[in-house]
This record gives structure tokens, sequence and C-alpha cells, in this order.
């Protein structure tokens, strides 16, 4: 039995014996630390925010315990003589019972999530967790497949957070090359300053005390995930060519479209550095799992006055949205655009799959229909004059059509739009 990689923090005043330990789990994957003494344990507790505390011997140990340790994070208690299987099977256990115990003892603390959330695409236990990330001033990671509502959950968590009133910024790692990603997060500082020569700052100095998402943070590089790594863990970072520290107060939240594990199993990502960032791990499970929210979600995509049929709404329940959240909200807002004041029926959502008669049908009633033109015709025009109505600003544009603007930019580039 192999569990999935944990932080670790071995407490065990032999030395022979500690190192023993802390070797055989290192040998199975786990990042160790080691401590002697109460208080060493104490002080990496608090720097290093371990999943397990491990200890050998009987459960008398367990009394003798540091006040931080033995109530922040899960305890495992190896016997003096363990083999493989035992210690992953004790190892899962643990982390799975102190997860529980932290997550019950927020929720008896703060009595549950402050307010409901503003849109019905959570489970309460998610929501949950939501509302344990946003009282946290640690990193967050978010995974999930393309168009599950990642960025949202982002913004989410910084609205609930004691940092609602500072910036909330965000980047997608994916559109930068290296050094352009690196003056962009870090900033800028000359070579040799002159007279003409000015520093420049990055999103993590001009969101001072706020958030600062990445998105697709899988995508950094090894020196791009260096600079990130000394950040969490020295709290400050040098702009890019620069060499006087800038203290850095922001809280990052970062997202992965696939497992970042799998990332540090095929050594694409720094193991310590997903160590860092997976303190709190929240996974949004794709639409096609949570069938009886596609309609309430979908009510909260329509505009005032806009409705569906009965037969439309088979249609988006029946429909497996491969493209999540995204794709359904993209759908009804060309299914709006297309169906005007009429009532969204299965021929303006022009999903695929829907059966080809009706498709049939519902285009020859288009064609018929005064100005009918193609949807991707629809939506680019919409684009263009959204655009030129807010003089190019694109973050205005999206705003005004109901989008996202990271959707927005996607279109553009898919029309070729300037």
């Amino acid at each position: 039995m192999t569990t999935s990689s944990l932080s670790l923090l071995v407490l065990e005043s032999d030395a022979s014996a500690r190192e023993a330990l802390a070797t055989r789990l290192i040998d199975h994957g786990h990042r160790v630390r080691q401590a002697a003494t109460r208080e060493q344990a104490n002080t990496l507790a608090r720097d290093e925010a371990p999943q397990l505390l491990v200890l050998t011997g009987s459960p008398a140990e367990l009394e003798r315990l540091p006040e931080l340790v033995a109530t922040s994070f899960g305890t495992c208690l190896l016997p003096d003589f363990f083999d493989a299987t035992e210690i992953e099977t004790a190892l899962q256990d643990a982390a799975d019972a102190g997860r529980a115990r932290r997550e019950l003892r927020w929720l008896r603390t703060h009595g549950g999530p402050a307010s409901p959330l503003p849109r019905p695409t959570l489970a309460p236990t998610f929501d949950e967790l939501v509302a344990l990330a946003a009282s946290a001033e640690a990193p967050v990671l978010l995974q999930g497949e393309i168009g599950t509502g990642k960025g949202y959950i982002a913004r989410l968590i910084h609205n609930r957070s004691s940092k609602n009133e500072s910036p909330y910024l965000e980047i997608d790692c994916s559109l930068f090359h290296s050094e352009n990603l690196t003056s962009e997060l870090f900033g800028n500082e000359p070579h040799i300053p002159d007279s003409s020569s000015i520093s420049v700052a990055g999103l993590l100095e001009a969101a001072g005390q706020g958030t600062v998402f990445l998105d697709q943070v899988d995508r950094l590089d090894s020196a791009m995930q260096d600079r990130l790594l000394e950040l969490l863990e020295h709290r400050r970072f040098t702009r890019h060519g620069g060499r006087t520290p800038v203290a850095a107060e922001v809280r990052l939240i970062v997202a992965s479209h696939t497992p970042l594990s799998d990332a540090v199993a095929d050594r694409r990502f720094r193991a310590d550095l997903y160590y860092r960032l997976q303190t709190l791990t929240l996974t949004l499970p794709p639409l096609r799992a949570r069938p009886d929210e596609i309609l309430p979600l979908a009510e909260t995509f329509l505009s005032a006055g806009a409705a569906l049929s009965p037969a439309a709404q088979d249609a988006l329940t029946a429909h497996r949205w491969p493209g999540n959240v995204r794709e359904l909200r993209d759908t009804l807002w060309r299914a709006q655009v297309v169906a005007g004041q009429d009532v969204i029926d299965v021929v303006h959502l022009a999903l695929p799959g829907t059966d080809t008669a009706v498709r049939a049908a519902g285009a020859s009633a288009m064609a018929g229909s005064a100005g009918a033109r193609p949807l991707d015709a629809v939506e680019r025009e919409a684009i263009r004059a959204a655009l030129a109505a807010h003089r190019g600003n694109r973050t205005r544009a999206a705003q005004g059509l109901g989008i996202a603007r990271s959707t927005l930019l996607e279109k553009i580039k898919r029309y070729g739009l300037p």
C-alpha cells in the first residue's frame, strides 16, 4: 500500500533512532523534518506546517506531546518494530483523522461559513473548506479540470478573507515566457541605475497585503519555481535584475488543471515547493459529477427576463459538459444572443450531440428568420462591438459582455480580433 506524499515531522530524542525512522520515511517518498526536543518540534511546526507528527513507542508518548503540534496537526504513533505496510497504513489513517479533526475544530469555532455562496455550485463540505481557506493565511492549491471555476473560487476565498480590502491580482502562468513572467510577477530593477532608469513593481509588490492568484502554476520553469520557493520560505523576493530584497506580505492562491503531485513525480515541479503550496488543497469536481446543480447554475448565468424552455432544460441536464462551468456559461451567453427576446430553446443552445433532426429543423428556422447568421459570426460581432464601445479596454468589455476577462482573451485569439 502506498500513500500520497506527506509532510512529516519526526520527534525522537535518540539521534540514531530518529535518523533511521526519517530515512525509512524518506524512502517511502515523504518529506521529513526532524526534532529532538519539544522546543524544536514547536519551532518546526510553526515554520513548516507539517501534516503529521510522527513518533515511535508506546501510547504514553502521546501525553508528552508539545501543545502546538498536539492540537494543530495529525499524530502518527508507530510501534518500535514496524514493516512497510504498517508504515503506510498508519500514516494514511493518521492523516485522514488529523484532517477531520482540524476541519471539525474550525467549524466548531466559527459556527460554519459567515454567509452562503452566491452561486449554488458547491457542495456544503466544499463550502466549509472554502471558508477554512478564507480564514487562513497559508497558500491554497486549487485543482480541477479546465473550466471548473478555479478562478471564481480563488476570488471567493479572497473576498471572504481578512485581505478583502486589499488588491486581488491574477495571472495565467502559461501565457508568458519565463523572463516576461519574472518581470510580471517580481518586477524589474535596472542593472546599472541612471537618471533615466526606474524600478517597476510586479504583481507581488502591487498586491501589497492582498492576494495573487497564479493559474496553471505547473507550467512554471525551474528558475521561477526557485523564486517562488524563496518567496514562501523567507517572505521576500528580489526584482528581476535587482539585488535588494523586497518584503512580501501577499497571499498566494495557485491552481493546476492536473494533480500537481503528478508534476512532482515526473520531476517537472519541485517537491519542496509543492509541499509549501499544498497546505490546503481544494479539488473542484467536474460539472458532470454534479448534475443536480446544472439548472440552478444555468439560472445564474441568464440575463434578467431570459428563460429556458423545458426541452432546453432537458438538453442542458443531459449534456456531459467537458468544458465544465465555463462551457455552460459560454453556451448560455451565445444562446441568449441568438434567441434575442424569445425563450431559449434547444436550437439556440446548439449543443454537440443534439438530435440531428432537431438541429436541422432549428437551423432551417433560423435561416428563415431575418438577419440570421451562424453562432460564431454573432459572437464575433458582439465581441467586436463590446471592444469598440469600451475603446479597446478588454477588462471593461468582458464586464459588459458578462464573461470573465480570460474567456474574452480566449475568444479574441480564436476569432483573430485586434
